[in-house]
């Protein structure tokens, strides 16, 4: 009896291969997962540091146009195809081409502490998130993973990169199934994420990785505050699906009045 592949949209395989493959996908997303948990230990350091040069010299922010030119500049010539970033891992999750390059991890990692050192406003979960997607994508390159464990991989290494970032292992997870995935959860990278972001989590503390911290009142559970909470909820999906659309028409309007 056959039992299906981990890909997406692959053909059936013997139970026996299935089972391997598995414990393939897991071995090498814990991997991916301890890897990218020491890089955010660094990066986290490395944030610490930049914020705190940029508060004690402030003129530091004078060299912040300097920078987006030295940014631009590598990108056009040494950081391709790296350049699109976060679309570049989006499009390789879609349909995948193996093209997300190690290259990607110090463009987007210096480039973000970089910014945040002059001034900048920079996320820092697109750097971790992107800095694990390109090491998932060099591990299933060396691993020779067929097209769906390899999309499987790089949802993991991108998930795991945002849980160890942000000490988050099950968001980190769940963040794994849905990216890219177009309003319907991609739930067979759900175990492998979260294989990743629990070893990337660990480690990244293990090492001293600091995250914040909030001290949030107590509340009573009642059903108003149940009410409040599936509100918020609501409230808050509709101003992400407001964002995007805004930032897709954005989009649109500048590549078509600004070449």
């Amino acid at each position: 009896m056959g039992a299906p592949a981990l890909g997406f949209g692959a053909s059936p395989m013997p139970l026996q291969t299935a089972s391997l493959h598995r414990l393939r996908l897991l071995a090498l997303s814990a991997g991916t997962g301890v890897i990218t948990g020491a890089l955010c230990a660094v990066f986290l350091w490395g944030l610490g540091q930049a914020t705190a040069l940029q508060g004690r010299y402030a003129w530091l922010l004078l060299l912040l146009p300097a920078w987006g030119w030295v940014l631009g500049r590598v990108g056009e010539t040494v950081g391709r195809p790296s350049d699109p970033g976060m679309g570049l891992v989006l499009a390789d999750l879609a349909q995948h081409q193996g093209r997300v390059p190690l290259r990607l991890l110090p463009h987007v990692v210096l480039g973000t502490l970089g910014t945040h050192l002059f001034g900048g406003s920079s996320g820092r979960e697109g750097a971790a998130v992107q800095a694990g997607a390109s090491v998932a994508a060099a591990a299933s390159r060396w691993a020779r993973l067929d097209d769906g464990t390899a999309q499987l991989l790089l949802a993991a290494g991108a998930g795991g990169g945002f849980g160890a970032l942000f000490g988050t292992p099950l968001a980190g997870a769940l963040f794994a199934a849905e990216l890219g995935a177009g309003g319907r959860p991609r739930w067979r990278a759900l175990g492998p994420a979260l294989l990743a972001s629990l070893a990337g989590d660990a480690v990244c503390r293990l090492l001293g990785g600091t995250h914040g911290s909030w001290t949030l009142p107590a509340v009573p559970p009642s059903a108003w505050s149940a009410g409040a909470v599936a509100l918020t909820a609501v409230a808050c999906a509709g101003a992400a699906c407001a964002y995007v659309a805004s930032v897709h028409a954005l989009s649109r309007w500048g590549r078509q009045r600004i070449p």
